[in-house]
């Protein structure tokens, strides 16, 4: 059973499931700009119900699924409801505000992490050398790349966009950098995903030698372990999807954006 609130002297029924599960059930049956203030109202409501001192002390799962919403949201229907939701609140929904600011407060821990890591790296040391290298080369694909790293103990994902502002670029690049280290260091692996602008997508994937040196994975092993199933069952690989493999040269490219 969904959640039953009282909003304007009428019960409204809440779906079951995630804020973004929820909110995609209830649409369906109220599609109007009025529903949806009402839902964003009723979860505004809930949320500052369970947490009336701070609004973003909350749990890394509510934080996660409030964050899913609130880009779900923006994405689909905030061009046909920003004028309503500015109209009946005069500011951003509750939600919307304290998604924010706990993206803030993450990007706040991230760069401290970034620093704290980096820093105790010497920068002489044979993993800077190796992250360096490694950075450059993807740093200067001049496409939408979604890097994932896996470690013995966590799995992190990051995306750097094609285009990325000049005044964000250092800053970008140490992020860049800080994966690719803790990636060589921790004798991790990472797959790049790019986003083509020609529509289609290229998938490659670097693997760390015992001696700690970075190495391309090949095409063909990437991606036989990309359609395996861990309980050992083999899935066609993606539609669209293009395996290939970088070198370690800088200068070779197999990708039609490369950063003069």
């Amino acid at each position: 059973m969904g959640k039953k609130n009282r909003y304007h002297n009428t019960e409204i029924h809440i779906p079951d499931g995630t804020m973004t599960e929820s909110f995609q059930k209830y649409i369906k049956e109220h599609p109007s700009e009025d529903d949806i203030i009402t839902f964003l109202s009723v979860q505004n409501a809930d949320w500052l119900a369970r947490h009336p001192n701070d609004p973003c002390d909350c749990t890394d799962q509510e934080a996660d699924e409030l964050i899913d919403f609130y880009f779900f949201f923006l994405t689909e229907y905030e061009e046909q409801t920003r004028r309503k939701w500015m109209k009946n609140w005069g500011q951003e929904p509750l939600l919307f505000r304290v998604a924010d600011a706990i993206l803030d407060r993450q990007e706040e821990l991230f760069e401290k992490e970034v620093t704290d890591f980096l820093d105790q790296v010497p920068e002489n040391s044979k993993t800077i050398k190796e992250a360096t290298s490694l950075c450059e080369i993807l740093f200067n694909i001049r496409e939408d790349r979604e890097i994932s790293i896996c470690l013995p103990r966590e799995s992190t994902v990051m995306v750097f966009p094609r285009t990325i502002p000049k005044e964000d670029l250092e800053k970008a690049k140490r992020h860049m950098l800080y994966l690719c280290a803790r990636t060589i260091r921790e004798r991790g692996a990472l797959a790049v995903r790019l986003y083509l602008r020609n529509n289609t997508m290229h998938l490659f994937g670097v693997k760390t030698a015992g001696n700690g040196t970075w190495q391309p994975v090949p095409a063909q092993t990437m991606k036989e372990a990309h359609c395996l199933m861990p309980d050992g069952t083999v899935i066609p690989p993606e539609e669209g999807l293009v395996y290939t493999e970088i070198k370690r040269q800088a200068d070779i490219i197999p990708f039609p954006g490369k950063r003069k």
